[in-house]
């Protein structure tokens, strides 16, 4: 798990304020205070209640994305996998279709799709009594995520034809690898060396996904004149989104207010809107 970093964990053995034998809520409650970070911002002013027209999906798009699903994938609180999924789409594909377009009609992302259940990895070589010792794994209802990649494809070509993802951007970017980016480094290097000195500076911005900061991200989406179908169902799709951890005998909710899942699909995309007029800014000054 984790490229070989994390192991499923055992037992958890934080130490709440440094008292041991304390009861598991304990030290579940403390993971989670770690791990989601908690705003007093409300989202409910990013709220924009009139609806807008969204191109709606056929038959044959939603059994594309449904047929390319990897199959074998944990299932999230609701148990339900992929396979169960794939069956009732072959089964009357109607069905899912008409769902999932009321969903893009009325612009919303259900709330029960929100919740996610949370899973603790211990990292190895790591002091297990410290919360930086976990990572944490957020698994979210797999129907969720079908709706979540149909989502994804009509947004994706709302962001080309307003030409909001940088040119440069290659993380999280559909058709551009990593590895050109740094061919493209190398080159500029190569260039530079007889004529002119070369900085470098490189960024790793911690915890980044978990500490995204919504209001800032709406402010972001208004600036670039987001669409409101596409705003609208952001918006429901991060308003009261909860992790909730259940190991059969500790069960705990906790609401989240900034971030999001990092297995959440349209979550990257939004990451790299995020950031570009952070760094657009950054270079300007």
């Amino acid at each position: 798990m984790a490229f070989g970093k994390s192991k499923k964990v055992a037992e958890i053995l934080v130490k709440p304020n440094d008292k041991s034998n304390v009861p598991m809520r304990e030290k579940v409650e403390m993971l989670l205070e770690h791990f989601f970070s908690w705003s007093t911002i409300s989202l409910m002013e990013n709220h924009t209640p009139e609806l807008e027209h969204f191109q709606e999906f056929t038959e044959k798009e939603v059994g594309l994305v449904i047929n390319n699903l990897k199959k074998g994938k944990v299932p999230g609180l609701d148990r339900l996998d992929y396979r169960i999924w794939t069956h009732i789409f072959g089964f009357y594909p109607k069905f899912l279709t008409e769902i999932f377009n009321l969903c893009f009609r009325i612009n919303y992302f259900p709330r029960s799709l929100r919740n996610a259940k949370a899973v603790f990895l211990q990292k190895y070589v790591k002091n297990p009594e410290l919360c930086n010792a976990y990572r944490q794994v957020c698994i979210l209802p797999t129907i969720g995520k079908i709706l979540e990649r149909l989502f994804h494809l009509r947004f994706i070509k709302h962001l080309v034809e307003l030409n909001i993802i940088h040119e440069n951007q290659f993380g999280f970017s559909e058709g551009k690898r990593c590895e050109i980016a740094i061919n493209n480094i190398i080159i500029r290097l190569q260039e530079n060396r007889e004529t002119q000195h070369s900085t470098l500076v490189s960024l790793d911005i911690k915890s980044a996904f978990d500490s995204l900061d919504w209001s800032v991200l709406f402010r972001t989406l208004d600036f670039y004149g987001l669409a409101k179908c596409f705003r609208n169902f952001i918006f429901h799709y991060l308003v009261d989104r909860k992790v909730v951890f259940d190991d059969g005998l500790t069960g705990i909710e906790r609401v989240c207010t900034m971030g999001c899942p990092q297995v959440s699909v349209i979550f990257p995309c939004l990451w790299n809107i995020y950031i570009k007029q952070r760094t657009s800014t950054s270079v300007r000054r």
